[in-house]
């Protein structure tokens, strides 16, 4: 379980030590990958991901109007907000099955 967690935090280290774009994201894509193969993360929790990702990057890098930065603004947020939901108590219990007692 603690490889696809080296493997994060290798591709998080390698923005510091190269600035090959290839080195990092092969990390990375390698680290998601694991976390799926060991149950860490699921396919829908890597689409939320990947779209506060690209949130964030067309917030920053893609120029267009004010009008479209406020609704990326919007959209990053909420995105973002839902990553940090995991942090409150009892955010897991949310998904869990619900127990039926007789």
């Amino acid at each position: 379980m603690f490889v696809p967690f080296g493997c994060l935090g290798a591709s998080i280290a390698g923005l510091w030590v190269s600035e090959n774009l290839l080195l990092w994201s092969a990390m990375a894509v390698i680290s998601v990958t694991l976390a799926l193969l060991y149950g860490i993360v699921n396919a829908a929790g890597i689409a939320f991901v990947v779209a506060a990702a690209a949130g964030i990057y067309a917030f920053f890098r893609i120029p267009a109007g004010r009008g479209v930065h406020i609704v990326l603004g919007i959209v990053m947020c909420a995105l973002t907000l839902g990553l940090y939901a995991h942090f409150s108590p009892g955010y897991a219990r949310l998904y869990a099955a619900p127990v039926v007692e007789d």
